[in-house]
């Protein structure tokens, strides 16, 4: 499984259940998608700090 957010606890999880657990990424720094923050997508109009821009 990946290692963003997601993929971490649910490897966490299933490590706890005794399941063997590998994670993957295909980037060269962990995090998917949010190590670049959060998208633009996912907040309401206005709710975006101005730096973000």
């Amino acid at each position: 499984m990946g290692t963003g957010p997601n993929g971490c606890a649910a490897a966490v999880a299933l490590g706890r259940a005794g399941r063997e657990v590998a994670l993957y990424e295909a980037r060269e720094t962990s995090g998917a998608g949010a190590a670049d923050g959060v998208p633009h997508a996912h907040l309401s109009n206005g709710d975006a700090p101005a730096s973000w821009a």
